[in-house]
């Protein structure tokens, strides 16, 4: 199916924002980012099957020839059934454990696909994995950056009102209940992002032949970035962590995010 592999792209793209919502859904019930997150889901296997039909129609046989073509074709039944159970008897959880499989499923035949076509001819679908990789990546970076500024807020205004002092800036700083349920949401959002970008990442590493160190500064440090952040959403959601310690914890948090971003790259034999 190397010839339909853009299409491909743009499953895994919007399976991945699917992820985001559903990930936000389940943290922090939100029914309109769900129905966000379903449509996108019904996206992904609307274009799926839109190739698989292709496939059918111009080789006039069911793409199961190869383990290649068999793992694509057990991705779109995997998302189908999910879409079918959903509306019958709705089950909690089912979609997102589905789009996180499906992902690695269609990971794995691309990155397999891209391997038996060779790099002359993939080299620009592993230029715009890169590129995908970057971008979610940076975009978390984005999310998390925000998100520190506003608990280093939180902890100013904190501190402003303990102290009764700078009473005229309090309208300017927003209220600490805000301050910290966006400073929540922003890394909320984030998690999902690196996730998609990290899983992008391997698929490139994976498919551009260039040689991957697991040990590598730069990777080891975004799993321990992502896994921390993890964490907070984790103290914060189950164990009712509010307020002055958990922007204590995010802004620490943030440290580390600019220890990798900064002092990794120059330690990293793998990335740029």
């Amino acid at each position: 199916m190397h010839h339909v592999m853009w299409i491909y792209e743009i499953i895994l793209l919007v399976l991945g924002l699917s992820l985001v919502g559903y990930v936000i859904d389940v943290i922090q019930k939100n029914g309109r980012i769900k129905r966000i997150a379903y449509g996108l889901l019904c996206l992904a296997w609307a274009l799926q099957t839109a190739v698989l039909v292709y496939e059918v129609m111009h080789t006039q046989a069911l793409p199961m020839m190869n383990f290649i073509d068999v793992t694509y074709v057990y991705a779109w039944i995997l998302l189908t059934l999910t879409l079918i159970v959903n509306r019958i008897f709705p089950i909690h959880f089912v979609e997102l454990f589905t789009i996180m499989f499906t992902l690695l499923l269609l990971v794995l035949a691309m990155g397999l696909d891209l391997k038996q076509q060779g790099l002359s001819t993939s080299a620009h679908i592993i230029h715009e994995i890169l590129i995908a990789h970057i971008t979610f990546t940076i975009l978390a970076y984005v999310f998390f950056t925000l998100s520190f500024f506003l608990s280093f807020m939180y902890l100013i205004q904190d501190k402003l009102l303990k102290g009764k002092k700078g009473l005229s800036w309090m309208w300017r700083l927003t209220d600490l209940k805000k301050l910290d349920a966006y400073s929540y949401s922003t890394v909320l959002i984030g998690v999902p992002l690196l996730s998609v970008g990290l899983l992008l990442g391997f698929v490139w590493a994976f498919t551009s032949g260039s040689e991957f160190y697991w040990m590598d500064m730069k990777t080891v440090g975004s799993m321990i970035l992502l896994g921390i952040y993890v964490v907070y959403l984790l103290l914060r959601r189950t164990q009712g962590y509010r307020g002055k310690p958990i922007s204590m914890f995010n802004s620490a948090t943030f440290l580390v995010l600019l220890i990798n971003f900064l002092l990794f790259n120059t330690m990293s034999n793998f990335h740029f």
